[in-house]
């Protein structure tokens, strides 16, 4: 089955490697640079171990309650993160916060940017309760220290925003969201991604008419400071694609689906209807409450986890879609029929949340259960792209292209392998019938 289109992006302005205080240590320096550097490769288990270098070199040299190990443990525990090791990373954030708490005292903005860190743990774990409150500590440091218009200001509004929406709790997630955007002054970058996941919010609750004058702003924004080549113009351009294409009407409820349920409310294939009716209708919250309905009553139907893994991961329960995908991949693997899209759409959310390695595993799964999947073949090669495994990149990408010409961002992708292996020419050649394709599609 195909996925949602998700269009809320990362968080405004992320807080890895937070420059606590100038580093004493040349080689100190030298580590931590080179751990940012693997970090945004996303080689994560090398980057631990040069953090845990830098933590140990700053423990010798600076004191065990100095600044430099304090950013370095906030760093260390961004890796622990980033792999899943939560109970780790809590640890390593609240030995940083007791650190810059202890320097700068409660109300500065350097414990508000490790609050940050320690809410995003929070929340990645389905915490939300504790990392809201850890979220509203940390905005009301940076606007007593920095006053309400600063950059980290909107940081701490963005991340409650998503927090909220995170929680269907969209009339707070729109207020903040708004503050947020209003913020940054209009040459920040930060207020592009403000304006698209104000725009997802929107588009989720199906406010289509607002949705789309907020992603036209974020793309004419992008493409004034950043130029055509820059991923965040073509998140705002297929966010923007993405708004126009969906149907302004609501559907219909042909066959009186919700008569029907309201009369037998314990009928699965009801439920089921429904829930795929709700999900055509971008009603997510009550499609989810039908499809698990449905896996209730059934918990061997392979269609009602697909779709409820995807609704998770669409509200951002990346612990539940993780957990429902696995459901499907075990029930897909007892079928007689063979279908790509369990480990396709688990192995690009894994993908979303850096696991790279597990992220490829899934997608070969995929790519073995339909060899055709032009999808399968392109998303493996955004991995391999993202990995620096240029060569199987390029030939991951070129099978995407052959099974669908269509594929716009395919080219893209495959412009920045060429680009990658200095072969300029032929990057320019992709990115051009990428434009070609974007403005067909948009007419």
């Amino acid at each position: 089955m195909p996925r949602l289109s998700n269009t809320d992006l990362c968080l405004l302005l992320g807080l890895l490697f937070v420059p606590l205080a100038a580093a004493q240590s040349a080689e100190w320096e030298k580590l931590t640079e080179r751990s940012q550097q693997l970090y945004e490769k996303r080689q994560y288990a090398e980057g631990q171990r040069v953090a845990i270098q830098a933590l140990s070199l700053a423990e010798r040299t600076s004191g065990p309650e100095s600044s430099d190990v304090a950013a370095s443990l906030h760093n260390l525990a961004e890796f622990s993160q980033a792999l899943r090791k939560y109970v780790e990373a809590e640890r390593l954030y609240r030995r940083s916060l007791t650190i810059v708490e202890k320097l700068y005292g409660a109300e500065d903005p350097a414990v508000a940017a490790v609050l940050n860190s320690l809410a995003g743990c929070h929340k990645a774990q389905g915490r939300t309760a504790e990392a809201e409150k850890l979220y509203q500590r940390a905005l009301a440091a940076d606007e007593k220290a920095l006053g309400s218009n600063d950059p980290a200001v909107a940081r701490d509004l963005n991340n409650l925003a998503s927090l909220y929406q995170a929680q269907g709790k969209y009339s707070q997630a729109e207020t903040f969201y708004k503050k947020s955007v209003d913020t940054l002054g209009p040459a920040d970058p930060n207020r592009i991604t403000g304006l698209l996941n104000l725009a997802g919010l929107y588009r989720l609750q199906k406010r289509l008419d607002e949705a789309e004058p907020v992603a036209e702003q974020a793309y004419a924004a992008s493409k004034e400071l950043l130029g055509d080549q820059h991923p965040l113009v073509e998140a705002a351009l297929r966010t923007l694609d993405a708004i126009r294409k969906e149907p302004r009407k609501e559907a219909v409820d042909p066959g009186g689906l919700e008569a029907a349920a309201l009369r037998k409310p314990n009928d699965p294939e009801i439920q089921f209807q429904l829930g795929v009716l709700y999900d055509k209708q971008a009603r997510y919250p009550e499609a989810r409450k039908a499809f698990q309905a449905v896996v209730r009553a059934q918990p061997q139907r392979l269609e009602a986890y697909e779709y409820l893994a995807l609704l998770y991961e669409f509200e951002q329960n990346y612990e539940q879609g993780i957990a429902t995908y696995k459901i499907a991949v075990e029930l897909e693997r007892k079928q007689t029929s063979r279908s790509e899209w369990p480990y396709l759409n688990y192995g690009i959310l894994l993908s979303k949340l850096h696991r790279d390695e597990e992220s490829l595993s899934f997608l070969e799964q995929a790519i073995g259960r339909n060899p055709n999947s032009a999808k399968a073949h392109y998303e493996i090669g955004r991995v391999f792209l993202r990995l620096g495994r240029l060569e199987p990149a390029k030939v991951a990408l070129l099978r995407s292209i052959q099974l669908d010409k269509g594929l716009a961002k395919a080219y893209y992708f495959l412009g920045h392998v060429y680009r990658q292996m200095n072969r300029t020419e032929q990057a320019e050649r992709e990115w051009t019938r990428f434009k070609e394709l974007e403005r067909a599609a948009s007419r």
